[in-house]
């Protein structure tokens, strides 16, 4: 991984035999040390919820357009959503952005990433516990701890914790434990080890801990993981088994499913709907005897019931109508080149800031079909309901306030281009898009030809900033996938 790059010790001078990192004169010490907190910073925001592979040719594109953190302060937020466009999440590039320039111009921080983790939770914006951790460890030395879904799944193997991950207790312990064996490790000066702790931590998650079929056989903490030492008792005749007062009960954990029963499905493990099991080691029960299952050992099984899984609630489905507007003429007279319009999305909530076409919500379900007689009712309503800017200015003589006057837009040819359908995490859109060309009207035009067009009757709520566009602007705008697809049903079809 090429954010992965050898410890900077902080009171070790720079030594000139080391590669020149800036063309005009070789890096300072603290100079180094800064750069390597952004990249990491960099990397550990784009590596949320985001495979390694995928972060990989992001950040060397990343790191190539903005080498430090200056160059990013002074980017444009579309030139930075636009080199993440296709990582997804696009709020984390804003807050990126956003904290870059904080960064530059707070008096406090005077350019620089804090070494500290609370400080760095505290003054840089998207910066929270895991990310200061991994910047306060791996970067500046500190025994700080870190706590990712790796990191927690190898700390409930190791101490047998069964509990719902949502509550906050079950985090708080989790954090708890994560702290005390990184100040274990590293108990004194700022060093290499706790990044290389916290580092190798996550990488025993993502190796051999791994959600299914872990690697128990080589992993090098097995012999200190009570999951995999609860497995093996699970696995063998535990009439002999030595039995725990009642007083040693685990106040902690839930009932555990049974690893036997082929009904349980690791991946939406739901407690309180599958048989249970109490956990063998505390309890001072005996177990049954060992069930016969097919496929994994019942250790593995056993194994892969931590951590506890709670069964995710089923993304909501939107039925969406996309409208690519196509205007070819403005009060009668015909464009040098046709004009796309796109509009900004809000500045907050998924996909803050970017561009998308016109877009209306349909009250259908998802699955059902959308007839042809509907779609063009619906595309021709809300396409006259929209009152964007002229597609080109209009004559001074016509005054003021006629410059800039929204125009009216009627639609001439409309044609389904397909459908697309684009998933988030709570959230699936299923897009029926079309291209609706359209003659651009000014009010006093409208009036002339057509008083119908003048006020739409139909209820649009649509008041999202509108610009026009040619094609290769559209090509360039900041776009979600799924809205970038929807531009090549019509690019294709050309």
């Amino acid at each position: 991984m090429p954010w992965r790059q050898a410890w900077i010790e902080p009171d070790v001078p720079h030594s000139s035999k080391r590669p020149r990192l800036d063309a005009e004169a070789p890096l300072t010490r603290e100079e180094r040390i800064q750069r390597r907190a952004y990249e990491v910073w960099i990397s550990e925001i784009m590596l949320q919820q985001t495979r390694v592979e995928t972060v990989r040719e992001y950040w060397k594109a990343w790191m190539e357009k903005w080498p430090t953190l200056e160059a990013l302060a002074n980017a444009s937020v579309d030139d930075v959503l636009a080199v993440w466009r296709g990582l997804g999440y696009y709020g984390r590039a804003r807050r990126i952005h956003e904290a870059a320039q904080k960064v530059m111009t707070d008096p406090h921080l005077r350019g620089q990433l804090p070494a500290n983790a609370q400080e760095l939770m505290e003054h840089i914006p998207g910066v929270g516990p895991y990310t200061a951790g991994a910047i306060s460890s791996i970067v500046f030395g500190h025994a700080v701890p870190i706590l990712d879904g790796n990191v927690a799944r190898v700390l409930c193997r190791q101490t047998g914790l069964y509990s719902d991950p949502r509550a906050k207790s079950t985090n708080d312990l989790l954090w708890h434990m994560a702290r005390m064996l990184v100040e274990s490790v590293a108990p004194h000066e700022r060093s290499d080890v706790p990044g290389r702790w916290n580092q190798g931590l996550m990488e025993l998650g993502s190796t051999l801990c791994t959600p299914t079929r872990p690697g128990c056989d080589t992993c090098p903490i097995k012999p200190t993981c009570l999951t995999y030492a609860e497995g093996r008792m699970y696995e063998g005749d535990l009439a002999q088994s030595e039995e725990k007062d009642m007083e040693d009960l685990c106040t902690w954990c839930a009932p555990i499913p049974d690893p036997a029963d082929d009904s349980t499905d690791v991946e939406t493990t739901s407690p309180k709907k599958k048989k249970s099991l109490q956990q063998m080691t505390l309890t001072g029960k005996k177990a049954a005897p060992p069930k016969k299952s097919q496929g994994l050992d019942l250790c593995t099984k056993y194994t892969q019931l931590f951590p506890m899984r709670i069964a995710k609630q089923p993304p909501r489905n939107e039925t969406r109508l996309v409208c690519i507007i196509r205007a070819t003429s403005f009060d009668g007279v015909d464009l040098a080149e046709p004009l796309y319009m796109i509009s900004q999305r809000p500045d907050q909530g998924l996909l803050a800031k970017l561009w998308e076409f016109p877009t209306d919500i349909l009250p259908i379900p998802y699955d059902e079909e959308l007839d042809d007689s509907t779609c063009m009712d619906r595309t021709h309503d809300f396409v006259a309901s929209l009152r964007p800017p002229p597609p080109m200015r209009t004559s001074a003589d016509q005054g003021p306030a006629a410059v800039n006057a929204p125009v009216t837009l009627r639609p001439t040819n409309v044609r389904r281009l397909g459908r697309v359908r684009h998933e988030f995490s709570h959230l699936h859109w299923h897009m029926h898009v079309v291209l609706a060309e359209v003659d651009a009207l000014s009010p006093r035009e409208s009036n002339r030809r057509d008083k119908t067009l003048a006020a739409s009757a139909f209820p649009s709520s649509y008041v999202q900033p509108i610009e026009w566009a040619l094609a290769d602007g559209v090509e360039a705008a900041s776009m979600g996938t799924g809205l970038q697809r929807c531009w090549s049903l019509l690019t294709r079809s050309v």
